[in-house]
C-alpha cells in the first residue's frame, strides 16, 4: 500500500473512531437532560398502543394522530425498539435514535464508498459523520425512519437491475410513505429520477411506479376500508383543514428553511467541492443537478414545515455516490470540518448545559415524579405535558394536555373529574389547561410540586433569549 493510500486509510478510520466519540458525547448530554422531542413523544403514542395490542388507537395523543391520520410505519417500525430494548421506556427513546441515526449514517457512508471514485472513502466517512452529526436525525420524528428507509432503496436499486431489486425497492419506498406521506412521495420522485438517469426503458420506470401502488395496496389500502369515512375525515381532513399544505405554509416553510440549510451547511460544502471538481467531466451536467434539486425541492418547501428539508440529506448522499469526481479537501479544510461537524447538536447543547445546569437537575426531577404515578390504582385521568408524560406514555390513563378544541378535536371544553389530575412543566401551559377543560381558578387547585428555573438560552437569538421557564404544576379539582 502506497504511504498516500495509507494516510487516507488512517483518515478514514480515525473519522469512523470520531463518530464512536460523538455517540458518547451524545450519550452524557442525554443523561444530563434526558428529556425526549415533543414531536418524537407524538409519534411514538400510536406505537405504545401497538404494544398493548390496540392497533386501531393512539391513547396517549389522545386519538389524534391515530391509525386513520397517518398511515401506521411509524409506530410498526418503532414498536420492537420499544418492546425489546431492556433500557425502560425513557432511555429506549434516546437508545433508538441512537441506532437509527447510525444506520442511516453507515448507509451513507456505503452509498458514498461503494461508488468506485477515488478517494470515496475518505469522503464518505466525512459525508457520513456529518450525517450522524445532524440534528434533524436526533429528534425520533419521522425522517428518523424515513431516511434509512430510502438510502436502503437506493442502495438496493443502484446494486442490481433485477426486477426483485426493484420490488424490494418499492417497498421499502412504501414503508417510508406509511411512516410519513412525504416522505414517500419523495421516494417515489427519487427512484424515477434514479431510473431517467440511467436511461432505463420507460416501461422499467412504470414497473416502479406499477410496484408502488400494488404494495401500497397491499399494506395500507386494509385500513382505509376498515372505515372509510373516518380514513376521510381524519386523514383528508388533517391534510386540508388542521395542517394544510402547499402554497397556505409556503411562507413558513421558507422561513424555517434557514435553519434547515444551517443544519445541511457541511454537506452542502461537501456537495459543492465534488461538483466543482467533476466541473469538466462529460458525465456531470450541472443542469441535471439543479434540475433534480428543484424537483426534490418542490415537495420539501410545499410540506410547509422546515424538518421536512431533511431529505436534502437524501439528495446529496445520493449526488455525491453518483460524482465522477470527489475533490478531496485538503488536510487544514478536514480538520476545520471535524471541528465544525458537532457544532448544533454538540457544542450548542453543551453550552446551554453548562450555562444553566440547574436545568438539567429539574428535568430529572420532573420525569421522576411523572414516573412515580406508574403505580397509579385509582380511576382518574392524567392529563401530562408531552414531553414530562413521556415515562408513562404506555399506561393506558395518560393523555397529552394539548389544544384539542382549538385543533377541532373536540367540539366542546372536556368535563374534568374529581379523580382527574393536570400536569404541566410551563407557565405558557396554563392556558391550554384553561383553553381546553371545562374547568375555572374558582374550581381547580394549583400545586407547585417543583419550583421553576430559567429556562435554556437559544441559539437562534444569539444565546440572548431563553427558552420559557421549567417546573412542574399540578392542578387538581376543589
Amino acid at each position: 500500500m502506497k504511504s498516500s493510500e495509507r494516510r487516507l486509510a488512517t483518515s478514514t478510520g480515525l473519522l469512523l473512531v470520531f463518530c464512536v466519540f460523538l455517540a458518547l458525547w451524545k450519550t452524557g448530554l442525554w443523561l444530563h437532560i434526558p428529556l425526549p422531542t415533543t414531536d418524537g413523544v407524538q409519534s411514538l403514542s400510536h406505537t405504545f398502543s401497538i404494544l398493548r395490542g390496540d392497533f386501531l388507537h393512539s391513547l396517549y395523543w389522545h386519538n389524534w394522530m391515530a391509525i386513520f391520520q397517518l398511515p401506521y410505519g411509524y409506530g410498526l417500525i418503532t414498536a420492537p425498539f420499544m418492546g425489546l430494548l431492556p433500557f425502560g421506556v425513557l432511555n429506549n427513546f434516546f437508545v433508538t435514535e441512537l441506532l437509527l441515526t447510525a444506520i442511516t449514517a453507515f448507509l451513507a457512508y456505503h452509498l458514498i464508498a461503494t461508488s468506485q471514485i477515488p478517494h470515496a472513502k475518505l469522503f464518505a466517512a466525512l459525508a457520513s459523520a456529518a450525517v450522524f452529526a445532524h440534528p434533524q436525525l436526533w429528534t425520533l420524528r419521522p425522517e428518523t425512519l424515513t431516511l434509512p428507509l430510502l438510502l436502503l432503496a437506493l442502495i438496493i436499486i443502484r446494486a442490481s437491475p433485477h426486477w426483485i431489486a426493484l420490488a424490494l425497492a418499492a417497498l421499502l419506498i412504501v414503508l417510508a410513505g406509511l411512516t410519513q406521506p412525504l416522505g414517500g412521495l419523495i421516494g417515489v420522485i427519487m427512484i424515477t429520477l434514479f431510473e431517467l438517469e440511467k436511461r432505463r426503458v420507460i416501461q422499467r420506470i412504470i414497473l416502479s411506479w406499477v410496484m408502488v401502488v400494488l404494495w401500497l395496496s397491499l399494506l395500507y389500502l386494509p385500513v382505509i376500508l376498515i372505515d372509510v369515512s373516518s380514513w376521510e375525515q381524519n386523514f383528508i381532513g388533517f391534510f386540508t383543514r388542521e395542517e394544510p399544505r402547499g402554497l397556505a405554509t409556503l411562507g413558513g416553510a421558507l422561513t424555517s428553511s434557514v435553519r434547515a440549510v444551517a443544519w445541511t451547511a457541511l454537506l452542502i460544502m461537501l456537495y459543492a467541492l465534488a461538483a466543482m471538481r467533476s466541473w469538466r467531466q462529460p458525465s456531470f451536467s450541472l443542469r441535471r443537478e439543479l434540475i433534480f434539486l428543484l424537483v426534490l425541492l418542490v415537495p420539501m418547501v410545499m410540506g410547509g414545515m422546515g424538518y421536512y428539508f431533511a431529505y436534502l440529506i437524501l439528495f446529496i448522499v445520493w449526488r455525491l455516490s453518483e460524482m465522477p469526481l470527489l475533490m478531496l479537501p485538503p488536510l487544514s479544510l478536514r480538520i476545520l470540518i471535524v471541528l465544525v461537524i458537532p457544532l448544533f447538536s454538540y457544542y450548542v447543547p453543551t453550552l446551554q448545559n453548562v450555562e444553566n445546569p440547574r436545568y438539567g437537575e429539574t428535568v430529572r426531577a420532573i420525569l421522576d415524579y411523572t414516573d412515580s404515578y406508574s403505580d397509579r390504582t385509582d380511576p382518574g385521568m392524567l392529563w401530562v405535558s408531552t414531553q414530562a408524560g413521556y415515562p408513562l406514555i404506555d399506561e393506558p390513563y395518560a393523555r397529552v394536555l394539548a389544544n384539542y378544541v382549538e385543533l377541532g378535536r373536540y367540539d366542546t371544553l372536556i368535563p374534568l373529574h374529581a379523580d382527574d389530575e393536570v400536569l404541566f412543566i410551563s407557565e405558557t401551559e396554563r392556558s391550554i389547561l384553561m383553553g381546553n377543560f371545562a374547568v375555572t381558578p374558582d374550581n381547580i387547585v394549583v400545586e407547585t410540586v417543583i419550583e421553576p428555573v430559567p429556562g435554556l438560552l437559544t441559539a437562534e437569538s444569539g444565546f440572548r433569549v431563553r427558552l420559557p421557564s421549567l417546573g412542574l404544576w399540578r392542578v387538581t379539582l376543589r
